[in-house]
């Protein structure tokens, strides 16, 4: 599966990014949550979820979110 981006967020803990289309189970990935760096979107996304402009405010998005999924219990469920 080709990546799309890395997130350091410590020096021993990096993530890779792929696209979702990649998946052939769609119904086992998590739903959506933000638009991160929606500047650079290619088309409007015409929904309710948060649209997230600039590479340093997507970033701290992503961390937010992979953190609080990390120490989520009910993420897991």
């Amino acid at each position: 599966m080709p990546v799309v981006g890395f997130l350091r967020l410590a020096p021993f803990l990096r993530l890779a990014f792929v696209p979702s289309a990649n998946f052939p189970d769609q119904a086992a990935l998590p739903k959506p949550k933000a638009h991160i760096f929606y500047h650079r979107r290619l088309t409007d996304a015409s929904d309710n979820l948060p649209k997230v402009s600039g590479y340093w405010p997507s970033e701290l998005t992503v961390t937010k979110l992979v953190m609080g999924g990390m120490f989520d219990a009910t993420s897991n469920a």
